[in-house]
């Protein structure tokens, strides 16, 4: 109960920072090539991610990218719930800056 109170404080703290800020499972992971929206998340019952958008991404060139996938991986297989935290880029779509493993 602690630790989904503390996550819960924090992540409506960072949130004031994002243009979206969602929690839950992870539903399904695409995966693209050449820098278009590589890695492609939505989370289970996440209509919304941000600026209307159901799903979330990362490119194989942000930093961290291998950190974010092995977490994401990990989540997926152990069915754990993350907090992803999002900002639009100039096209609409929601690149994922933070995540929260709970």
């Amino acid at each position: 109960m602690k630790k989904i109170i503390i996550g819960m404080l924090l992540a409506t703290v960072l949130s004031f920072s994002w243009d979206g800020v969602v929690t839950g499972t992870i539903g399904k992971m695409s995966i693209a090539d050449g820098n278009n929206y590589d890695l492609r998340l939505n989370i289970n019952g996440a209509t919304d991610i941000c600026n209307g958008n159901d799903w979330a991404y990362l490119n194989h060139s942000d930093d961290n990218y291998k950190t974010y996938l092995s977490v994401l991986l990990t989540a997926k297989a152990t069915k754990q719930t993350v907090s992803v935290f999002t900002t639009g880029n100039s096209a609409g779509y929601c690149h994922i800056g933070y995540l929260v493993l709970d």
